[in-house]
């Protein structure tokens, strides 16, 4: 099946047997210019501006986003965006986008943009989101949220990822994961770090079930970052009402992202090892 799907890329199927995803199971979602699960044949829909064409893009024989097939579609001259980043979780949690005017950008002209010799995609800070058909994460649940990526501009509101609520004790509310790296409930910030950079950084926030936000822990780059306030608010006792990358509350995530993993459980245990992973790969640190 898994050769079948790696020529056809029908789709993004579970239960991988190799690979990120495969080693530290049970993702909520997945998104990364790399693939995570050797089931994973879809990488993102690339849409041209020249004549607004679309195509999807797998990865090449070592794993990585297949730039050169992006070129070749795109060509000389034009810019591609994003219209859709695949889930390689298995989940078909995909993240789109039908607006081309807040598409984020993944091939500037001549190259697909990269950072640290890697391919990523850029937000611009304005308009540039995308959202899920299906939620994330649901009910008295654990929240791990990992993030590689740097951001232009300092600003707790600038979110990269974010996981609304709908009902009762965060009614109206949303759970930030914001480029000064904080996360936030109904505007409490809780951790705070710099993920300010000219290269990518790593970031790394789990929660436990049935917790408050304050009882989480935040590393980026490996390292603790010390929480700067506190809140009781629980983010694990409410219905979810929607997910997005890039965007709550109608603000903006302004810098890169090249990899985006969400776990319904704490993964605390496994931390060591999924950064290992990560950053054997993306040379962050």
């Amino acid at each position: 099946e898994g050769n079948v799907n790696a020529y056809f890329q029908i789709g993004n199927f579970g239960t991988p047997t190799s690979g990120l995803l495969s080693t530290y199971t049970g993702a909520a979602a997945a998104y990364s210019v790399r693939q995570l699960a050797n089931t994973a044949a879809l990488c993102m829909r690339v849409r041209r501006d020249n004549d607004d064409a679309e195509q999807d893009f797998g990865f090449d024989a070592n794993g990585d986003l297949d730039t050169a097939a992006i070129a070749t579609f795109v060509g000389s001259g034009n810019n591609g965006y994003v219209s859709k980043w695949y889930d390689q979780s298995g989940n078909g949690n995909d993240a789109a986008q039908t607006t081309n005017g807040s598409q984020p950008q993944i091939y500037n002209g001549s190259a697909v943009i990269t950072e640290n010799g890697k391919a990523t995609v850029q937000f611009d800070g304005t308009s540039d989101y995308l959202t899920t058909s299906t939620q994330w994460l649901s009910g008295t649940v654990g929240r791990t949220i990992i993030a590689i990526g740097g951001a232009d501009t300092a600003n707790l509101n600038e979110t990269i990822a974010s996981i609304s609520y709908f009902t009762s004790a965060a009614s109206g509310s949303a759970f930030y994961f914001t480029s000064e790296i904080a996360t936030r409930v109904s505007g409490n910030t809780v951790f705070s770090g710099n993920f300010i950079s000219d290269t990518l950084k790593l970031a790394f926030y789990t929660l436990a079930a049935n917790s408050n936000v304050g009882d989480g822990t935040l590393f980026l780059d490996g390292s603790s970052v010390s929480q700067s306030s506190s809140t009781t608010t629980s983010i694990n006792t409410t219905d979810v009402n929607s997910s997005a990358i890039g965007t709550a509350a109608g603000v903006y995530y302004d810098g890169i992202l090249s990899e985006l993993i969400v776990y319904a459980t704490d993964q605390s245990s496994n931390r060591s090892g999924i950064e290992t992973d990560i950053n054997n790969y993306f040379s962050i640190y």
